[in-house]
Order: C-alpha cells, then sequence, then structure tokens
C-alpha cells in the first residue's frame, strides 16, 4: 500500500505506476542495495544511506532475481487492493495503459503506518522515485547488470 501511496504519480501529479513498474518497485524497495546500485550505475544520485543490516547477508547480496518478474503476483495483489477500494485505476500518461493509483481510503490506511519498518519503506521510496523518468527495459537492464555482478 505504501509503495503505490508513494510511487503511483509523478511530479506533475500524473498516474504513472504500471503493474510492471509496481513489481520492480517493490523489488528494489525489499532490496535497498540493489537500489543504490541500479540508482549509481544510472548516474543518478543515492538520496539514502545503506543500513547494516540491510547488507551482508545472503538475502541481500544475493537476491532473488525472479522476485522482479512476477508480475502474476503483483497483478493479483492490485486487483484484492481494488476490489477493497484503496486503489483504482487510470490511463498512464504516457502509454495509456493502466495505471495504479491510491485512493483516499488506501491513502489513510497507508498514513496509518508509522512503525520504524514503514518509516524505512518510506524513506526508500524517495530513492526509488527518482526512476520515474527512467525507462522500465532501462531499469531492467541497469538491475540485471547489478544483480550479475554479484
Amino acid at each position: 500500500m505504501i509503495l503505490i501511496d508513494e510511487l503511483s504519480i509523478n511530479k506533475k501529479q500524473e498516474p504513472i505506476l504500471s503493474i510492471e513498474r509496481a513489481t520492480i518497485y517493490a523489488f528494489l524497495l525489499k532490496n535497498p542495495l540493489a537500489l543504490a546500485n541500479v540508482l549509481l550505475s544510472l548516474n543518478k544520485k543515492v538520496p539514502i544511506d545503506i543500513k547494516e543490516y540491510e547488507i551482508g547477508n545472503i538475502a541481500t547480496t544475493y537476491p532473488n532475481k525472479a522476485r522482479y518478474y512476477r508480475l502474476k503476483e503483483t497483478k493479483s495483489m492490485i486487483q484484492l487492493l481494488h476490489a477493497f477500494g484503496m486503489v483504482e485505476i487510470a490511463p498512464d500518461v504516457i502509454t495509456r495503459m493502466p495505471s495504479i493509483v491510491v485512493t483516499e481510503k488506501g491513502r489513510d490506511l497507508s498514513k496509518g503506518f508509522k512503525s520504524d519498518y514503514f518509516v524505512r519503506i518510506r524513506e526508500i521510496s524517495e530513492a526509488v522515485k527518482m526512476l520515474h523518468s527512467v525507462s522500465i527495459p532501462a531499469i531492467r537492464s541497469s538491475l540485471n547488470q547489478v544483480l550479475d555482478e554479484n
């Protein structure tokens, strides 16, 4: 829910979050070290500090690459959120494909998440926003390169 609330709209307040982009963003939110390396490979500033607990273990050093291709799982989650009135589907301003946008009900729920974990997810979301202007193929290419280096 936080992902959609924080990342579905660009600076111009236009919907941009496709199922494919949501899947990639979810992967990057769970793997901030990979996100930092992707941003660096795209010559972008890394606006987050990587925490000690986010590096140095098997899961963070060798994340499961298949996770950012699981569009079916993301689509199922979006359908569930839509059924509960947490998200709406709107046309993407660039591709005219369906984009996911949080509703007021979803935003209220998202804002209620206040633990340290959710605060960290919001911090990482700020870094992910730097990828809004990057094409999905470019993000995938950079991510593959970063993951293959490990």
